[in-house]
């Protein structure tokens, strides 16, 4: 399939507000409930906080998807509004509840992470959906990896209710993990971020992967993240600290 903090419930303590803006470093818990699993929820989550300069987290739950984001109060704000306002087109928001007045996780980055199987468990699953065109284009083109793969399918279309067997809904409890991914579906399915060069600064540890800018690293994850990849030896990388050009 493609697609380019373990849950933790908010204090007992903590008020539920209605939205406070601020243009303070702020943190913030969103539980979204509704058809938001197997739909590109996340993703969509992980490039509107790249977009937005936000760290956190999200993940899927028994509930839905959580995220815990952080950063520029207006830019929280912002996220939050776009989330309700302008989901992906699969998706169908029920509820969306917050949690303000956390703490600072200071985190470094924004992540999509393993799925939470703990507390509630109701999610809807999304129906099964036809080929889109982008997936019809690839599957006929000559040139593409995946041409005439008969699992062809993105996070906008393709088969859900059919093969889902537990949620929260991930590759692993679906039918579709007896089919191993080659190296490189395994990269682009594991690696979604793309920064771009203009967010990075001299100092910083990049992944670098084709040319592009992953993500940004601290030394020590840089060096085990090469050790891995340089192990896999499915592609090219380098980690690198120096001038950008």
């Amino acid at each position: 399939m493609r697609i380019t903090v373990p849950a933790v419930p908010p204090p007992a303590n903590i008020r539920r507000l209605s939205g406070t803006k601020s243009n303070m470093a702020t943190r913030v818990q969103i539980q979204v409930r509704g058809l938001v699993q197997g739909v590109g929820f996340r993703p969509f989550v992980f490039s509107l906080a790249g977009r937005l300069a936000l760290r956190g987290r999200v993940f899927n739950n028994g509930a839905g998807v959580l995220i815990d984001v952080e950063g520029d109060g207006r830019a929280v704000e912002r996220f939050i509004a776009e989330v309700e306002s302008n989901p992906p087109a699969l998706s169908v928001i029920e509820s969306v509840e917050r949690f303000d007045n956390l703490e600072p996780a200071n985190y470094r980055d924004f992540r999509i992470i393993e799925s939470a199987s703990s507390g509630e468990k109701f999610a809807p699953v999304p129906a099964d959906v036809a080929t889109c065109d982008d997936c019809f284009r690839e599957l006929f083109d000559p040139r593409d990896r995946r041409y005439r793969y008969p699992f062809i399918n993105c996070s906008n279309c393709g088969p859900r209710f059919t093969i889902i067997e537990d949620i929260p809904y991930d590759r692993a409890k679906t039918t579709m993990r007896e089919f191993a991914m080659c190296r490189d579906c395994r990269v682009e399915y594991e690696n979604i971020g793309m920064l771009d060069r203009d967010e990075l600064r001299i100092g910083d540890y990049v992944l670098i992967h084709v040319g592009f800018a992953m993500s940004k690293v601290d030394e020590k994850e840089a060096v085990a993240t090469l050790r891995l990849l340089q192990d896999l030896g499915s592609y090219e990388a380098e980690v690198a600290q120096d001038e950008i050009h």
